[in-house]
């Protein structure tokens, strides 16, 4: 089989098209990826601020534990940045606020 050189190549309407759908492939994996990526972080966030505020109602625990967590996750997770005070108390917040949503329909 001969092979074209890159100037006939780049200028066959095949090529250019065959290209054209690769990126748009790797654009749209990117994207779908991302968007599940933040669906996994939005269920986490959800899921830690309801496991806070149970205990909080359940066990009496009070504001300390929004303190707490975060300085015991930057320890244990080290390579990835800890979840500060207003993030953990956020959690918290979202989760008081928002009922557990079915975020599947939007991925």
């Amino acid at each position: 089989m001969k092979i074209p050189s890159d100037t006939n190549l780049t200028s066959d309407a095949d090529y250019r098209q065959f290209i054209e759908a690769l990126k748009a492939r790797v654009a749209n994996a990117r994207i779908s990826a991302a968007r599940k990526v933040n669906h996994e972080l939005i269920m986490l966030y959800w899921d830690i601020g309801r496991g806070i505020v149970d205990k909080q109602q359940v066990l009496g625990w009070g504001e300390s534990v929004v303190e707490l967590w975060p300085r015991i996750s930057r320890r244990h997770f080290r390579e990835r940045p800890a979840f500060p005070c207003k993030m953990c108390g956020g959690c918290c917040n979202f989760t008081a606020h928002t009922p557990l949503l079915n975020f599947s329909h939007s991925l």
